[in-house]
Parts: C-alpha cells; structure tokens; sequence
C-alpha cells in the first residue's frame, strides 16, 4: 500500500485500486448507517475520512462511525431546525466573528475568523459546548452540501476545500490563554478536524503577534501534524500574499479590502440558496443536482433523491419528474435536472 499511496492522492480524481477496494469495504461494513444517511455513504465523503488516517482502513473505519455516532446523538434533524436568523443565534454570531465569505481563485470557499473580536465569557454565560457544537455543525453541514456544490457549478469543477484566515489583529493576547477561550478553541477545532476532515486545504494567521507563538504552541497540540502543516503565519496585513490567492478587494474593509458586508453575516454565490435552507430547516439545497454532479461517482449518481428516498434513475420515469415541482419544464444537464437560476448562470459563464 506504500507504493501506490506515493503515485495516488486518493481522491475521486486520483484513486488507485487499494484505495477503491477499502472504499468499497467501508461501504460493506457501514451499510447499515449509510442506509439511513446515503448522502454520508458516498466515495467522495469516506475518502475524506481514509486520506486523514493516511487509508489506514480501521482508523479511518472508527473515525468515520464516530461521525456517524454524532449525527445520531445529536440528531441533526434537530440541529437543522435550529434558527439561524434569530436574537439568540445573532447573540452569538456578534460574540463569535466569522462568516464564509465567497471564493478564492481555485474556487476554495473564504473562511474568516476574526479573533479580536471573540468574547468565549459572554459566550459561556449563555451557550453551552453543546450549543456550540450544533452552530459549528449547523456551519460545517452546509458548507458541505450547500456552499461547496454551489461553488463547484460556478467555477465547472468539484470544490471540496477551503481557504482559512485568522485575522489577530489588535487581539488581547493574555485572553487566549484563559480556560473559557481555550475550551472554546478545543471545541472547534475538534468539530472540524475529527468530524469534517480533509475539507481545509490552507490556512493563514495574518496580524500575528510575536508571543502568539507560544499559544500556537498550546493550541497545536489539540491538533495533527496534517492540520498544523496546512497553516502559515504573516506578522502584517497579509495582503500580499493572499492577493496571490484571492480578490483582496473581496475582503472586509476592517481588513484591508472593499467589502462593506459584516463578516458574521458572509456573501458567497451560496447567498440566496443558504438563506432558503434555514426556511425549510435543511442542511441540503432544495435543488440537489450539484452535489449529485459533482461529489457522486458516475455509479453513485444513478440514485437520485427523490422524497428522502433512494430511488434508482430507472425508476425515475417522466411523469414521476413532472410530479414533483422542482423539477418542472427545466433542462436537461447529463441525466441530472438544474434550476432555471444555474442554467443562466452557466451560460452566462459560458459567454
């Protein structure tokens, strides 16, 4: 497994036959989950898991039924539900400043932390870790099957990372080493590491004082050596170096750009499909045929889904399309069905 580990990545794109025969394997051994959660039971998703435990198969196994475990414990159905536009959920997006805001020149969606801006007190006066658990699933969920497919049909490819920047500027150093903001750190970082892996692809700390070394050094410690190599310090503004990466006019204007949208609130070609989602209390676009496109083999995208249900394309007839309103007089994409929104706007990038 050594050799071809060298010459395969193992994504969907570069998967040699050891890495296709453990994908297959994991999908024998967690049917039984993956039944009841086929959007999880993907190639695409249990890549993710074996490429973070290097396609050691057990690890990657155990990882992957701990992610599991969680969407049953917590049940995300729950999670779904929870308001994102309400006083409370806004109480805590004003305490805890990021948003995703739109995409780098690869695609990778724009994830910004402003840390300055980060009070854990107030946070834990109303929140528990259980509360925040949910809001940073509520986060991770949909930029998987909302912001990610929705980025891959505007830039024609599959996006499936992102692009981090921690922004330090004017931060209150000796707060980060209170026992509040290092249990607030502890538990987004394990969120995204142990139960989304392989999504962050790079990450920068702009605005770095010098003595954030030494809480680098506590805070990497909750981290593996994968995640930590993925991140680069600027003592400065950073401009010059993510102009190489992104738009910088597209950033915040308290952070050198031109974008006068707060940060908490984000924009991204997402925008109108995210909001859409917190109405009909989902995780999943309303119209999935780009996650379908892009995150499904040419095998997985035979199952289309139709009223929660796997049903195979075949069984799909016409009149079955024609029932079911989303799917009314629009075009024909392959065998997938697109909303009238994203063929304008695939033509538009065509032009």
């Amino acid at each position: 497994m050594k050799s071809e580990r060298k010459m395969h990545k193992g994504t969907m794109d570069d998967m040699g036959e050891e890495q296709r025969k453990m994908v297959e394997k994991m999908k024998l051994e967690l049917r039984k989950e993956f039944y009841n959660t086929p959007e999880i039971g993907t190639t695409w998703h249990i890549l993710r898991f074996l490429r973070a435990r290097d396609f050691n198969f057990e690890k990657a196994r155990q990882m992957m039924q701990e992610y599991l475990n969680l969407r049953k414990r917590k049940d995300f159905s729950r999670i779904a539900a929870i308001s994102q536009t309400d006083e409370r959920t806004e109480y805590l997006k004003k305490n805890y400043t990021s948003g995703h805001y739109g995409n780098d020149y690869e695609g990778r969606v724009i994830l910004i932390e402003r840390v300055t801006n980060y009070k854990p007190d107030e946070i834990f006066k109303h929140f528990t870790i259980e509360d925040i658990e949910d809001h940073l699933i509520q986060i991770h969920e949909r930029l998987m099957f909302i912001e990610m497919p929705i980025s891959s049909m505007v830039f024609k490819k599959r996006i499936d990372n992102t692009m981090l920047i921690v922004d330090l500027k004017n931060v209150n150093v000796t707060s980060m080493f209170k026992s509040k903001f290092k249990s607030f750190i502890k538990t987004a970082t394990k969120i995204g590491q142990d139960y989304y892996p392989e999504i962050l692809s790079k990450s920068f700390f702009i605005n770095s004082p010098m003595i954030f070394k030494a809480i680098w050094a506590i805070i990497s410690l909750w981290m593996d050596k994968k995640t930590i190599a993925k991140f680069e310090f600027e003592s400065g503004d950073g401009l010059k170096r993510l102009a190489q990466l992104l738009d910088v006019t597209q950033l915040p204007a308290e952070m050198g750009g031109k974008n006068s949208v707060p940060i908490t609130q984000g924009y991204g070609p997402w925008t109108d499909d995210l909001l859409q989602s917190y109405t009909d209390n989902s995780f999943m676009l309303q119209d999935r045929s780009p996650e379908f496109q892009y995150y499904y083999t040419p095998e997985e995208r035979k199952l289309l889904y139709h009223k929660n249900t796997p049903v195979s394309l075949e069984d799909l007839t016409k009149s079955t399309f024609i029932q079911n309103s989303q799917f009314n007089s629009l075009p024909m994409i392959g065998d997938l069905k697109v909303s009238k929104f994203r063929v304008s706007l695939n033509r538009s990038r065509n032009d």
